[in-house]
């Protein structure tokens, strides 16, 4: 479990995984155990984030290998099942007093996920990336395995293309045509920041002459219900030669929830890129 002092990744092989029902697993009150009680996952498969149900089920030896003979239509009865995977972990000291969100990048297909037995929400979609703010519910404390358990509930795949915003990998190919894939398939990260955070940053050159004129587009994302003053930097230099660095600068006022920013950098002389046969190849950072 890879982190720093303001995010947190959680892959690795230290989740579990249970299978159940569908819709049982409420009822059995999974998504409400809390750290105490630790015991009910004691014996529930070991399993690896990113990964897939089939992988972690082979790992248990509840699955034969799959690509060996006429093993994957043997495990056609995964599919007939939800699954439970757990993941416990503490939060740094650094993140204390600050906006704390658990990222999630991709998820086949379907999900619901619980933390500390808080609702967070549900999403669906193998390929978009979806968030929840866990400010509210997340312990500080420092516990040996971790005091914080999050608990993510995936929905048996689904079998028929109506029900799938896109196509899927070997979904009715070729290979291993008998399973539908299904599982946490990317990474899954804690981060905090604070009151406003960058979310993305879109760059464009406008190039009249020897000069030139980069423009920073910048999402911001105000996280407080109030509006929140900023000062975005910017410094541009030479990559791959050796220049003098340019600094820009942006104040401005933040409305609650996310806001879009231009941030321009004049450049005098710009270096420009050029192909092989044409020029140099220049480069900023």
């Amino acid at each position: 479990m890879a982190r720093n002092d303001l995010e947190i990744d959680l892959s690795g092989n230290h989740w579990k995984m249970e299978k159940i029902r569908p819709g049982a697993g409420i009822e059995e009150g999974f998504h409400l155990l809390p750290s105490e009680y630790q015991g009910t996952y004691f014996n529930w498969n070991q399993a690896s984030v990113p990964g897939d149900v089939y992988t972690d089920l082979q790992r248990a030896g509840e699955v034969d290998e799959l690509l060996m003979g006429r093993n994957m239509h043997r495990a056609r009865w995964a599919m007939e099942y939800e699954y439970w995977y757990v993941c416990k972990f503490n939060v740094s000291e650094a993140m204390g007093g600050k906006h704390i969100e658990l990222l999630f990048e991709g998820v086949d297909y379907s999900c619901e996920a619980w933390l500390n037995g808080q609702y967070l929400g549900r999403h669906e979609g193998m390929y978009s990336p979806f968030s929840f703010d866990i400010t509210a519910c997340v312990r500080h404390e420092q516990w040996f395995e971790g005091c914080n358990i999050l608990m993510v509930r995936l929905d048996p795949p689904p079998r028929n293309y109506r029900r799938v915003g896109g196509r899927k990998f070997c979904f009715s190919g070729d290979y291993m045509p008998g399973l539908v894939p299904f599982g946490i398939w990317r990474p899954i990260r804690v981060k905090a920041s604070g009151n406003a955070r960058i979310e993305s940053a879109r760059i464009e050159s406008d190039i009249a002459g020897h000069s030139a004129t980069v423009n920073v587009e910048v999402e911001l994302n105000n996280l407080v219900t109030d509006s929140t003053a900023v000062e975005l930097k910017a410094r541009l230099s030479g990559e791959n030669f050796s220049s003098e660095a340019i600094d820009a600068a942006l104040a401005c006022e933040l409305a609650p929830g996310r806001n879009s920013v231009t941030l321009s950098i004049p450049v005098a002389d710009a270096r420009l890129w050029w192909p092989w046969d044409m020029g140099e190849q220049n480069l900023y950072t």
